[in-house]
C-alpha cells in the first residue's frame, strides 16, 4: 500500500455491541458492532471500532465521523453516507455495490477485497488512501480530488473520472476498459501491461479514432 496510508489505532479490548440502532448524533467508541444495525440517523460518530459482519443495506448515515474503524465482511449496499469524514479507516471483504459517498473526506482509507460496483465518491476528497483488489465497475469519481490515491489490481471498468483534480494516483493492476474523463488523471501512474489500455482512455477522451480505412 502507499507508505503513508495510517492504519485504524484500535484499543486491545472492544465492547461487543450486537443488532444496535443509531440515534441522531449518537457516538460509539471502542466497541466491536456485529448483526443488523438499525442506521437511518444524522451525524454519527464512531471512533476505535470494529464492524465485523455487521449488515448497513441500505443506511442512512448522513455526516457520518468514522475515526479509527475496521469493516471486516460487512454489508453496505445502497448506504447513504454523504457528507461523511473517514480517518483511519479500513474495510476488508466489504460490499458496498450503489453506496454513496458524495461530498465526503476521506483520509487513510483503505478497500481491500470489496464490492465498490456503481459506488457514488462524486465530489469527495481522498487523500493517502487505496483501493486494493476491488471492484469498481461503473463508479462515479466526478469533480472528486484524489491526493496520493491507489487504485491496485481493481477492476475500473466504466468507472467515471471527469473533472477529477488529481496528483500521486497509481493504477497498477488495475482493469482501465472505458474510463471516463481519462484525461482528467493527470500524472497517474501505471505499469508497463497498462500501455495499450490507458492509450485507449486518451484516445476517447481526446476524440481520437483509429482506423486503417482512408476515406
Amino acid at each position: 500500500m502507499p507508505a503513508d496510508v495510517r492504519p485504524p489505532r484500535l484499543a486491545s479490548a472492544l465492547a461487543d455491541v450486537d443488532d444496535p440502532t443509531f440515534a441522531d448524533e449518537d457516538s460509539w467508541e471502542d466497541s466491536c458492532i456485529t448483526g443488523e444495525v438499525r442506521a437511518h440517523a444524522g451525524n454519527v460518530k464512531v471512533l476505535g471500532s470494529v464492524f465485523r459482519n455487521a449488515r448497513l443495506t441500505g443506511a442512512r448515515l448522513p455526516g457520518l465521523a468514522l475515526r479509527d474503524c475496521r469493516f471486516e465482511g460487512c454489508e453496505l449496499s445502497g448506504a447513504i453516507l454523504d457528507d461523511a469524514s473517514l480517518a483511519r479507516v479500513e474495510f476488508i471483504d466489504c460490499r458496498l455495490s450503489g453506496v454513496v459517498v458524495t461530498n465526503a473526506k476521506l483520509d487513510d482509507v483503505r478497500f481491500v477485497g470489496c464490492r465498490l460496483e456503481d459506488a457514488q465518491f462524486a465530489t469527495s476528497v481522498l487523500k493517502r488512501s487505496e483501493y486494493s483488489g476491488c471492484g469498481l465497475n461503473g463508479s462515479d469519481f466526478t469533480r472528486a480530488e484524489l491526493a496520493d490515491v491507489a487504485f491496485f489490481d481493481s477492476d475500473l471498468t466504466g468507472v467515471d473520472m471527469s473533472k477529477v483534480r488529481s496528483s500521486a494516483v497509481q493504477l497498477h493492476g488495475s482493469e482501465l476498459v472505458d474510463v471516463r474523463g481519462g484525461e482528467a488523471i493527470r500524472g497517474a501512474t501505471i505499469d508497463r501491461a497498462q500501455v495499450v489500455a490507458m492509450a485507449h482512455v486518451l484516445f476517447a477522451a481526446n476524440d481520437i479514432t483509429v482506423d486503417d480505412e482512408r476515406t
